[in-house]
């Protein structure tokens, strides 16, 4: 497997506040080191007002990849209502990864369908949500184009609804700040950016668990989203957020962490490894059993470890899965749950 590598675009938006001076004969503290960034095009803007703070290559337009999503979601509420419906086609179903797994003929609410394509960046939902909205891929991006010159996206062509490549997608740091800012000024989609883990019963009656992938959005405290993507290097395009204060307001920041020890960690990650393989675990419960099943370690950041037990939980609700497995389930998502609580 090919590692990714850190990193063509990069856009981050900051919530800054300015600490009052103490007063005319306070020494000015030495300026810190700040962190090493290798993107060749890159952007720092205050979330608040808008300001660039700091740019590199900002304006160059790259293939944006699946932050494209992002114009997707705010093309999609101006069109279309939460509680409208689209339908797989064809097209979508034959999507490359990342997918929901969507079969031709399956039905998602518009909510369901904007949830999984924020959090887990599915580009079958992408097509669905184009096709219900413009009646066509070709007629969408036209939208999207039209979108964008509203938004003032002066260096962005688009051609699809995922971002996968395509002659003459096209976008800059710069036009993917204000995209952003964007999403964040819709409160809904706000909310979803922010989420690490949904899920959710399809219309079609198929059950869908939503996990976000982004270490940072699991990571880092105060992060608000907004979206990341994955170019055909493959290397990581862009992981886009909004940080609420944190270390930009002067205040340290400490994770949550709970230890559980290293034999309850390979337990767990077994059970995991057993529910990502069973025949018997639903197709959507499957990747991420298996990525956690890698991921657990016996000391983790809480927030994860409630990811690992809403799986469990959601495993043992599978009356496909095997009872002894499904009891097993029940038992670690509680475990973890009392650990975390303790």
């Amino acid at each position: 497997m090919r590692a990714h590598r850190m990193l063509p675009v990069t856009v981050v938006l900051a919530a800054v506040l300015a600490a009052a001076p103490a007063g005319p004969a306070a020494a000015a503290p030495p300026a810190a080191r700040g962190p090493r960034v290798v993107s060749r095009h890159a952007i720092l803007v205050d979330a608040g007002g808008g300001e660039v703070l700091w740019g590199r290559g900002s304006r160059t337009p790259r293939p944006p990849a699946s932050l494209t999503k992002m114009l997707t979601a705010l093309a999609v509420r101006a069109s279309l209502d939460l509680d409208g419906r689209v339908a797989a086609s064809r097209l979508a179903a034959r999507q490359p990864s990342r997918r929901l797994a969507v079969r031709r003929g399956q039905r998602l609410t518009v909510e369901q369908a904007l949830e999984a394509l924020m959090i887990v960046s599915a580009n079958d939902v992408a097509v669905m949500l184009a096709e219900g909205a413009g009646g066509s891929v070709g007629r969408f991006a036209r939208a999207m184009d039209a979108e964008s010159e509203r938004l003032g996206l002066r260096h962005s062509r688009w051609r699809n609804p995922h971002g996968l490549d395509a002659p003459g997608h096209r976008s800059s740091a710069f036009d993917l700040a204000i995209l952003a800012r964007a999403v964040l000024r819709d409160r809904w989609l706000a909310r979803v950016v922010r989420m690490r883990r949904a899920a959710f019963t399809s219309p079609s009656g198929r059950r869908h668990t939503l996990t976000a992938r982004s270490r940072f959005l699991r990571g880092y405290r105060g992060a608000h989203g907004v979206s990341r993507g994955l170019d055909r290097e493959p290397s990581m395009v862009e992981h886009m957020f909004d940080s609420g204060g944190g270390v930009s307001e002067g205040r340290s920041q400490r994770m949550l962490r709970t230890t559980i020890g290293p034999d309850d960690a390979a337990t767990v990650g077994e059970l995991l490894r057993e529910l990502g393989q069973g025949v018997g675990t639903p197709e959507e419960l499957r990747d991420a059993a298996i990525y956690w099943s890698a991921a657990i370690d016996p000391d983790m950041e809480c927030a994860d470890l409630q990811t690992i037990a809403w799986l469990l939980r959601d495993a043992s609700a599978q009356r496909r899965v095997p009872t002894a497995k499904r009891d097993r389930a029940r038992y670690w998502a509680a475990y973890l749950e009392g650990r975390m609580a303790s």
